[in-house]
């Protein structure tokens, strides 16, 4: 880009007069999986050229797939996988969980940009024991590389959706409640706390509440390397959308209130909230 006399001279020449020139989007927060052709997921040949389409330029991928990507090997496979088959710029994320603080080095030195690790669940990129997140949260310092959080708290969950499921409650509207704000903000404040011991680069995944955004203005005072990510639907939608299309509107974390929903523009206002991705997950 620049005045046509300091232009070398090209094959196409495309009169953008009038027009926007623009950046290339970066969606940093994907899923496609680690293999190509699984019929059950997106993969690297579908999302990239749909990413390619819509004017994304680059994603970052999340370790889930199969196999997961836990440690550096894998990690090396999938690099190959994604330079034969992606059609745009990537950068991948490694799995941490539990049980692989001693792979994470590895990893990093293969080139993964961040670390994902969910609160929840019990995949091999879960962590949601006290001890083991602050063990985690130090091995992950050592690297320098940021480690990325899926901050829920699964044993504040599981008793909510036992309660809803022994009423009988299968309606849409029963998943949101089964995840009430406080079971975000309640493992972001965790976070906060063992990272003030730990030290690492700590960031906080698809935000969607109010007090989980306070936290991390307050964590961001003190001085902590830590960051946060929203995604469109937080933006433009709340829990009454869930009334309206039902299941087609049930994601992780679950839609807010139209009080969070405010809360995650004025985050993004003062930068609080650093960048907006998608969790594209089909």
């Amino acid at each position: 880009i620049g005045i046509d006399n300091s232009l070398p001279d090209g094959d196409i020449v495309v009169d953008l007069e009038g027009k926007l020139v623009m950046p290339g989007i970066i969606d940093n927060h994907v899923h496609f999986g680690s293999s190509v052709g699984d019929p059950d997921r997106e993969d690297y040949v579908s999302g990239t050229k749909a990413a390619a389409a819509s004017g994304i330029t680059m994603i970052s991928d999340m370790p889930t797939g199969v196999p997961g990507v836990l440690n550096a090997d894998l990690f090396e496979e999938k690099i190959s996988m994604a330079e034969e088959h992606s059609y745009i710029d990537f950068a991948l994320y490694g799995g941490a969980g539990s049980d692989n603080n001693d792979a994470l080095q590895g990893m990093a030195d293969a080139g993964c940009v961040a670390f994902k690790t969910y609160m929840v669940g019990s995949s091999g990129y879960s962590c949601g024991n006290d001890g083991d997140i602050l063990k985690l949260l130090k091995a992950a310092a050592k690297t320098g590389v940021v480690t990325g959080w899926h901050s829920e708290n699964g044993l504040l969950i599981d008793p909510l959706i036992e309660k809803l499921k022994a009423e009988g409650r299968i309606d849409p509207m029963a998943h949101i409640e089964s995840r009430p704000n406080y079971t975000e903000y309640e493992a972001i404040s965790k976070l906060i706390i063992f990272n003030r011991i730990a030290g690492a680069k700590l960031h906080i995944i698809h935000l969607s509440t109010k007090e989980g955004l306070e936290l991390i203005r307050m964590a961001r005072s003190e001085g902590m390397s830590i960051t946060t990510e929203t995604c469109p639907h937080y933006l433009l939608a709340t829990s009454e959308y869930m009334e309206k299309v039902g299941p087609f509107a049930k994601i992780i974390p679950p839609l807010r209130s139209e009080e969070d929903r405010q809360a995650m523009w004025r985050g993004l206002a003062d930068g609080t909230i650093d960048y907006i991705c998608s969790d594209h997950a089909p």
